[in-house]
């Protein structure tokens, strides 16, 4: 697994191949995993008699939910891409000829969004996750009180009137 880091503090993880144990939790601290399709996923500590100690149990189920989590991580098993795409374990499975492409579609995505609303948002779902529903959504209406308050917030407005991309500043 390779991860690029993007300007707005975005990570992306790029997966051809096999990614099990250490590799895989580092996999999941990105914010984005694209993996071709010959990916094949799994947290094998179990078999020695461990469990995964970088993250990855708590990583993991959260992406996937406890009963996958128990599954995945109980037994050891490999899942493929396709599978691990199905449970929400990774962002994307593509053909490995594809897999250049598709993260260039995604950070050219991601790039031509407001950077200051994106680290935002990440902020507001990594904590709200893990918060009561009633602290989450108090959270979420701080930040997007205080985004309403942005030169690019106020740039995207405009843009959008004039029917024309935003050119945001980060600002």
């Amino acid at each position: 697994a390779m991860a690029r880091r993007l300007a707005s503090e975005l990570s992306i993880a790029a997966i051809e191949g096999y990614t099990m144990g250490a590799g895989l939790e580092l996999a999941l601290a990105c914010d984005f995993r694209v993996a071709t399709t010959r990916s094949e996923f799994a947290f094998p500590e179990i078999r020695l008699g461990m469990i995964p100690g970088s993250g990855g149990t708590q990583r993991a189920l959260r992406l996937i939910g406890m009963t996958r989590a128990k599954l995945f991580m109980m037994t050891g098993q490999r899942i493929s891409a396709e599978r691990a795409e199905a449970w929400g374990l990774i962002t994307q499975a593509v053909a490995p000829e594809a897999l250049d492409a598709a993260l260039a579609a995604l950070t050219g995505e991601l790039a031509a969004r407001a950077p200051l609303a994106l680290r935002t948002l990440k902020m507001v779902l990594n904590r709200g996750a893990e918060a009561p529903l009633e602290t989450a959504l108090e959270l979420e209406r701080k930040a997007y009180a205080w985004l309403r308050s942005t030169r690019d917030y106020e740039e995207g407005v405009k843009a959008f009137l004039e029917k024309r991309s935003p050119q945001f500043e980060g600002r």
